[in-house]
C-alpha cells in the first residue's frame, strides 16, 4: 500500500536524477541497486518498507565514503 506508492515515486525520481546527472555530467550514486529487489527495499534492510534500517545504512555508508574518497573529500 503506502510503501508501493512511495517506491513508484522513488523509481520515478531516480530515473529523473540519473538522466539529469548524465546530461549535466554530475556523479549520481544510485544505491537502489544495492538495497532493492524487484523495485522494493529488501525486507532485511527496512523497518517500514520505505526507510532504511541500520543494516541498510551499513550498505549505503561505504558507497558514500567511496565517492567522497574519490573526490578527496
Amino acid at each position: 500500500p503506502r510503501a508501493r506508492e512511495k517506491n513508484k515515486q522513488v523509481q520515478t525520481l531516480n530515473n529523473w536524477l540519473t538522466e539529469f546527472a548524465l546530461k549535466n555530467e554530475i556523479e549520481f550514486l544510485n544505491i537502489n541497486v544495492l538495497v532493492s529487489k524487484n523495485g522494493f527495499l529488501r525486507a532485511d534492510l527496512t523497518y517500514d518498507g520505505i526507510h532504511l534500517n541500520a543494516k541498510g545504512y551499513a550498505l549505503w555508508a561505504p558507497e558514500v565514503g567511496n565517492v567522497l574518497a574519490k573526490h578527496k573529500l
